[in-house]
């Protein structure tokens, strides 16, 4: 029987996040949890100033800066990659799940990517127009979807620091002497 071909969006996302180590691994995160935390702090703008749209002026102000340093993450990684190097960090290692060095630092920046583009697309919508009022309820949904907006905007921002720890570990990795080349 043929694999099914998971050439597709949600194949994908799948994929991504199977080399991360699962959605569990993601919620686990410090970088997630350190997110949760910020954004608890920021419940007063929320729920007593009642201000539910200044989040989606600062992330349509800096995520697009933030996902072009990502996609120039992924530039400078593959710059900096010979085809030699790049076999030996493709290797799977158990040390990794299973996966290889060079499919986990690509995972990360594709996280951090998909959360800043998906900020962005959630921020647009949310300025189009909150919930209308009906029957009272779209006060308190549209400070939950604001209260959520401010922690993407806080897991948005910590990403980069997950981006950069990535260089820094990828350019730790490339500096350590690697075995001789044979051929």
């Amino acid at each position: 029987m043929a694999e099914k071909n998971k050439s597709n969006f949600w194949g994908n996302l799948g994929d991504v996040y199977a080399s991360l180590g699962g959605i569990s691994a993601i919620f686990s995160s410090s970088y997630f949890i350190l997110s949760i935390v910020l954004s608890l702090m920021g419940w007063r703008s929320i729920f007593v100033d009642n201000d539910i749209n200044s989040w989606t002026t600062t992330i349509i102000a800096i995520f697009p800066s933030l996902a072009g340093f990502s996609i120039a993450a992924f530039a400078l990684l593959f710059a900096l990659l010979d085809q030699r190097t790049k076999e030996l960090l493709g290797k799977p290692s158990e040390r990794f799940g299973g996966n290889s060095p060079l499919m986990i630092v690509v995972s990360i920046l594709t996280h951090a990517l998909i959360v800043q583009v998906v900020a962005i697309l959630y921020a647009l919508s949310f300025q189009m127009k909150p919930f209308p009022d009906f029957l009272g309820i779209s006060l308190w949904a549209n400070k939950a979807f604001a209260y959520l907006g401010i922690w993407i905007t806080f897991y948005g921002v910590l990403l980069m620091i997950a981006v950069v720890l990535t260089i820094f570990k990828m350019v730790e990795l490339l500096n350590k002497p690697h075995p001789p080349h044979t051929d």
